[in-house]
């Protein structure tokens, strides 16, 4: 009983579903649309790849570029298609060295006068394409618009025969689809220039604040308490560093006349000579040692070592 209580919730939902469902399949048939996409592939940023590949079948190989990669030979026709002068102005210079030659330019009417369309000609001539003129040994052609030899259009009344018609007497044609575009970095800064200003002074203020200064950066200290005897240490080796050696060995002396005084009786009212023999006996260290132990001069980095060497063989044998 407790097993039907627990399933039964889940099968009364199966049950429902199961229903809506064959209700659905029952009360709808199906039905196909034809839903049109567009271009798809190359043809989707080559407005004029049907123009292209139908000149290639019928005997003028016609080629594609975005921007002007390479002059053709003056025996070809180039058609620019961008209408936009801004981007086409980089390459009109080079375009009409090429037509001064020998060459055929076809391009669309600008948005605004540029280079090519102001361009100073001696004559008109024909082409089926639109406006001719001279320019040098070769033609400019103006064309009002490029739209009847777009894919969607070529196959409207005699748009292909006059694609033809008006390319056959060369031997290829190229297709310039677009001017020469900008580069990110001039893009950015034609159009957001106070930002890039800012990014840079931005980052100069960041590599000045995490250099530093320049040479070797110092280690961090250890962070606990030196021991006495590292603190005497440095003070020694400042004091050596410095030239007070004299200082430094009139201590140690000291500590050792009181040492020995204790050990040897008679010897703070002896005199120096007498002292060196006093020591000398006690603790069998040769008397010339002692001497300049006890009194010699200590002012060279040479001497002090060799002095406190001797006062430590003193002190150790007393």
């Amino acid at each position: 009983m407790d097993n039907v209580k627990r399933w039964l919730p889940f099968a009364v939902v199966v049950l429902l579903t199961a229903f809506f469902v064959g209700a659905f399949i029952y009360t709808h048939d199906r039905e196909m649309k034809v839903v049109e996409v567009g271009p798809t592939g190359l043809a989707s940023v080559n407005p004029w790849l049907a123009a292209e590949r139908t000149l290639t079948e019928l005997g003028v190989p016609t080629a594609s570029t975005f921007g002007l990669v390479e002059l053709p030979p003056r025996d070809h026709v180039i058609v620019v298609f961008d209408r936009t002068g801004a981007m086409r102005e980089p390459m009109a210079d080079d375009l009409l060295e090429w037509v001064d030659y020998g060459g055929t330019l076809v391009y669309v009417t600008p948005d605004s006068p540029d280079t090519l369309s102001t361009a100073e000609t001696w004559g008109d001539t024909e082409h089926l394409w639109g406006k001719a003129r001279w320019y040098g040994a070769g033609v400019l052609v103006e064309m009002d618009s490029a739209s009847w030899m777009r894919s969607k259009h070529l196959q409207e009344g005699d748009n292909a025969s006059r694609l033809l018609a008006g390319a056959r007497d060369y031997e290829g044609a190229l297709f310039v689809i677009r001017g020469e575009s900008a580069g990110i970095f001039t893009l950015l800064w034609r159009n957001a220039w106070m930002l890039c200003f800012s990014v840079l002074v931005l980052g100069m203020a960041w590599i000045r604040a995490v250099s530093g200064r320049f040479g070797p950066r110092l280690p961090d200290p250890v962070p606990v308490r030196r021991s006495l005897l590292e603190h005497i240490f440095g003070a020694g080796r400042f004091l050596a560093r410095h030239g007070h050696q004299e200082e430094l060995v009139d201590s140690s002396r000291r500590a050792t006349l009181e040492r020995l005084e204790v050990r040897i009786p008679g010897l703070a009212e002896a005199t120096p000579e007498a002292q060196a023999e006093l020591v000398s006996a006690r603790t069998h260290v040769p008397k010339a040692e002692v001497m300049q132990a006890l009194g010699g001069p200590a002012r060279s980095r040479r001497q002090f070592t060799r002095t406190m060497n001797q006062l430590q063989r003193i002190w150790q044998k007393t």
